[in-house]
């Protein structure tokens, strides 16, 4: 999910004001001896309450700087913390309903007031010390159903499918008292499956008993009979109609996926409307936490314009907190905000540190953006579990009748992957595509108790159902006590099974619950019967290190040894190498079939097949696809699947553009398999998004009737030493030191360390390997590869640590790949931007500026431009638009950093000193003459802080070709009142394309070239 961006008005307002709320691991507490005194908010005379009683309304949540974390919001001092943020905020609140705020909200686990409120009073608030004031940002909490055209149920093909696949997988069971497990993904993450007796079941050990697990909207499905136990208790606690049984769109999904009970029987031929089962193959459907409570963390109907599910932060706040103070003790969360800082006001990352702090385990969904530096926030904050997904194909194989057989555990196409700004990568991985769930009544277009179900909003309640396992399995085996939040994470990330994808894709592996039990229940301080299978539990669950190119970083990981016997470990470094091409591109003409021809239930076909070789060794195979369209039409979406030489299904590439309106498709799709077979593959094109929903007929074929090109390739890991042998004593830990080397280039290069035993055990440390751009400027460049169209695209990020004493810090960037309906972005953020703690001594928040373009720009050129950089770590993106023009498979951009490369602009007329008197009604020329120093053609204007500079390039930008002097003019003219002093800023700001709309800010982009201040006093 997304926070919906706001429109800043001016880089110095909006997007300042936005700024100062970003944190990276949350918010910094004052000292305990201030907590129960609090900001000063003092009573407001009569004349306080009028000056700020009128004009603008704004929703705003007040933040304290003071986040109590001297009083954990945990069952022994939650009534303490309550009554010290009460008792904080209580002078606040007087205020606020003096100047007659409505819809106030007091928080306790994130300390903090949210209120509608005159805009005046908001501002006011923001200068008190102690407090922050950032907006109350929307939260989209729930997608909006799929706006993509669908044929009639009459023009849908069929193709009878048999109950077993050709290499014998069951595609279904035809015995009524046997039928298969949903989601298949139960067998893949060794919970529970259809093999009778099957020795590697979790639920045999552990169902997440006696723990309480929170997600959104879990009431709507309390009353549905997959949500009550066979003895007729409750899974869903405290609703308030314990009878409901209503569709909630992906929340059923994410429910069923902790805690269906599996005692309903279905039949495939019945919820999988446009395929052929067979009418006797039946199934049920049953969660990885079967014996856990499920609550609800908030309930929410609002939708946008779009029609997606959406609420304030503040209120997503409230119903966290409520449910901790249920005794909550996981939190399932999936929805996010987007990669960039800045981005969203985000609370939710210091109210999940809060919650951590509780002793609450919080699990986050990487996000549905697609493979490369996509994950979205609070998922990156390290105290939380951040997961990506993976396939399981069973389910498209029999809506879709692939009666070869498939392939799982593959990355699925939409997780979300990549380094993330702040460094960190995904934990772990956990099925995302494809599964069916119990739904409740009331499900459009058509009526039926299930739902096809996917994403890492999938992926996510399964780890949460799987960390209420871990739970149970240590309270059973440590005398009642529970795991901390951290040991959950490493014990859930140190037993994934590792399936061959990259470190920033797949994190520590596949989510393993049978492993994660056995660990648990062997972890230090057990006791009584306990298992005595070999695994190791490292921490830290990842390394993070950055540093100068071709430097190396000293560090260490330590392993606990859970068996009774000794084990010697031996680590080795593993990095995915670049891909070579298996032969040329090939490019296929589109067509759509007649109006009249039947259409498959995946989708008609929308090109000839294509066929390439996979040789052998491969330890990924890339597919990439891209299609000119010039509309770029969310009626135009293709999507491919490939097929092993077996014949099996094996990947499905995705396009989300036609739920994110029109004109939103990329033109370009990237899927990945893990460990090819060698052989002949085949790629299908078809007129399909690639979605996999199993329940809702094929999409229309669309208009297009260009050309569409694949290019099949492959790369391989390498691999080196990363520690000789040790032995590890049993039930005891041993550090093991690292020396990370990191590459020469600037920017992000992920490896893991894998750990291996000789019985073969394993575990895989993912290591966020960054280099910095030189201290002294240099160049660096960002490959641009893919997009599903959901949200902004991939994002690429350097960083590089600007010394004292620059004038300016100058960044120029080159993307030769330039094309209209292929825009790129860049942001630049300053030491202030990235750590609240550090007060930046300019006024430079961010910079963007957007290549589309232009008949005055048409190089692909753009910069970005910091005047007095603040000393410290400055942060550079280059982010992909949501649309690419389908002429390429990736775009290389370029950058340069360097200094002082700014002509400073020299002014003309303004006063300086409020010794100086201006008549009230008088005239006063102002000159600024500037030179453009970027590399591009730029557009300058004078922003004024007041209104008392108007007229010439104020209102006219002046257009000036790169390195071409101009002069900017304007008028000032006193309007405050006689005896009034006056001090002002005009600052030149340079806007390179009047036109664009960052798609993050919502503002067109800018760079503030210089300031200048001005005072004067107002004579008679």
């Amino acid at each position: 999910m997304f926070l919906t961006p706001r429109k800043a008005a001016s880089l110095l307002g909006a997007a300042a004001l936005s700024l100062t709320a970003m944190t990276g691991v949350g918010w910094a507490a004052a000292p305990t001896a201030q907590a129960s005194v609090g900001p000063n908010f003092s009573k407001l005379s009569s004349s306080q309450v009028t000056a700020l009683s009128s004009g603008k309304q704004e929703h705003v949540v007040v933040v304290f700087n003071d986040q109590l974390t001297n009083l954990p919001a945990n069952q022994a001092n939650r009534s303490a913390r309550q009554a010290t943020a009460a008792s904080m905020q209580a002078p606040l609140v007087a205020q606020l309903t003096q100047v007659k705020a409505t819809q106030i909200t007091q928080l306790s686990l994130l300390n903090a007031v949210a209120a509608t409120m005159p805009a005046a009073e908001a501002q006011a608030l923001s200068q008190t010390p102690g407090v922050k004031v950032v907006p109350d940002g929307t939260i989209i909490i729930g997608d909006a159903t799929s706006t993509t055209p669908t044929v009639a149920a009459s023009q849908v093909g069929k193709s009878t499918i048999p109950a077993t696949a050709a290499d014998g997988q069951q595609l279904c069971n035809t015995s009524p008292s046997k039928p298969l497990v949903e989601p298949e993904a139960l067998t893949s993450i060794h919970d529970a499956s259809s093999i009778p007796n099957d020795p590697f079941e979790a639920s045999t050990y552990a169902t997440g008993q006696g723990v309480i697990v929170g997600n959104v909207d879990a009431d709507t499905l309390a009353g549905n009979p997959n949500m009550i136990r066979p003895n007729g208790q409750a899974v869903i606690i405290d609703a308030p109609d314990p009878t409901e049984n209503v569709f909630s769109d992906e929340f059923n999904g994410d429910v069923s996926t902790i805690g269906a009970q599996g005692t309903v029987t279905y039949t495939y031929a019945s919820q999988l409307p446009y395929s052929n089962v067979p009418a006797n193959c039946s199934f049920r459907i049953v969660g990885d936490a079967t014996g856990a409570s499920i609550i609800t963390t908030g309930f929410f109907t609002d939708t946008n314009s779009q029609g997606q599910i959406v609420a304030p932060e503040s209120q997503v706040i409230a119903g966290l907190q409520q449910a901790v103070s249920q005794g909550v003790n996981v939190v399932s969360e999936s929805y996010g905000y987007g990669a960039l800082p800045g981005a969203s006001d985000d609370l939710l990352a210091p109210t999940n540190d809060a919650m951590v702090a509780a002793g609450v385990v919080v699990v986050e969904s990487a996000g549905d953006s697609g493979s490369s530096g996509t994950v979205e926030a609070p998922a990156d904050d390290p105290n939380v579990i951040d997961v990506g997904g993976t396939n399981d194909l069973r389910l498209l194989a029999q809506a879709d009748g692939y009666t070869q057989g498939w392939e799982d555990n593959n990355m699925t196409t939409l997780s979300s992957g990549g380094t993330a700004p702040f460094g960190d990568v995904v934990d772990l991985v956990a099925p995302g595509y494809l599964a069916l769930a119990v739904a409740g009544a009331g499900q459009t277009p058509l009526p039926l108790p299930t739902e096809a179900f996917g994403g890492t909003s999938e992926s996510a309640p399964f780890v949460s159902g799987a960390a209420a396992d871990v739970i149970q399995a240590y309270r059973d085996s440590h005398g009642g006590a529970s795991p901390t939040p951290a040991q959950v994470k490493q014990i859930l990330t140190s037993t994934a099974t590792d399936i061959g994808a990259p470190a920033d894709q797949q994190g520590a592996g596949l989510l393993n619950i049978y492993a994660a039990v056995e660990a648990a229940r062997q972890m230090p301080g057990a006791s009584g019967s306990i298992l005595n299978a070999p695994e190791l539990v490292d921490t830290p669950t990842q390394l993070d290190v950055q540093g100068a190119g071709g430097s190396t970083v000293n560090t260490s990981v330590s392993l606990y040894n859970a068996s009774f016997l000794p084990e010697i470990v031996s680590g080795t470094y593993r990095v995915l190498g670049s891909a070579t091409n298996f032969g040329a591109p090939v490019t296929e003409n589109v067509s759509a079939p007649p109006a009249s021809a039947p259409i498959p239930a995946q989708g008609a076909t929308a090109a000839a097949p294509i066929h390439f070789t996979v040789p052998r060794g491969v330890s990924v195979l890339d597919a990439d696809m891209r299609w000119p369209d010039p509309t770029n039409s969310d009626d135009n979406i293709l999507s491919f699947i490939l097929t092993d030489p077996a014949g099996k299904l094996a990947q499905s590439s995705y396009d989300y553009g036609a739920a994110n309106g029109p004109n939103a498709s990329p033109d370009i799709q990237h899927s990945t398999v893990e460990n090819p077979m060698a052989g002949t593959w085949t790629a299908q094109i078809l007129w399909a998004n690639g979605r996999g929903h199993a329940q809702s007929a094929p999409d229309t074929p669309g208009p297009y009737t260009g050309t569409v090109t694949f290019q099949a390739s492959g790369q391989n890991f390498t691999t080196s030493p990363a520690s000789a042998p040790v032995i590890i004593a049993p039930r005891s830990s041993v550090s093991v030191p690292l020396r990370i080397a990191l590459p020469q280039a600037a920017g992000d290069a992920p490896e893991s360390v894998q750990f291996t035993t000789p019985l073969g055990v394993e575990t895989s440390v993912p290591i966020a390997r960054r280099t910095l751009i030189p201290s002294a400027g240099g160049s660096f460049s960002a490959t641009l590869t893919s997009s599903v169209s959901r949200g902004p695209g991939q994002i690429k990020t350097f960083f590089i640590n600007v010394p004292a004493g620059e004038n300016d810090l100058d960044v120029s960037l080159f993307a030769p790949d330039h094309a209209a309906d292929d825009p790129v972005y860049y942001y630049l953020f300053s030491p202030a931007d990235l750590q609240p703690g550090i007060t930046e001594s300019g006024n430079i928040d961010v910079s963007a500026i957007d290549i589309t373009p232009t008949s005055t720009n048409p190089a692909g050129t753009a910069s970005l431009i910091a005047p007095d950089p603040q000393p410290g770590l400055w942060e550079i993106d280059v982010m992909q638009g949501a649309t690419t023009d389908g002429t390429v498979f990736s775009q290389t951009v370029t950058g340069t950093v360097a200094y002082n490369q700014l002509v400073t602009p020299t002014e003309n007329g303004l006063p300086t000193s409020t010794s100086t008197t201006l008549a009230s009604g008088s005239s006063t020329p102002i000159s600024v003459t500037v030179t453009n120093s970027t590399n591009h053609i730029g557009f300058f204007s004078l922003v004024p802080s007041g209104n008392d500079i108007t007229g010439g390039n104020v209102s006219t930008p002046l257009e000036l070709a790169a390195g071409a002097t101009g002069t900017l003019t304007a008028t000032l003219s006193p309007t405050a009142a006689a005896g009034t002093a006056v001090n002002g800023t005009l600052s030149v700001f340079d806007q390179s394309d009047l036109t664009a709309a960052d798609p993050v800010f919502g503002s067109t982009p800018f760079s503030d070239f210089h300031d200048f201040a001005y005072a004067y006093t107002v004579g008679s």
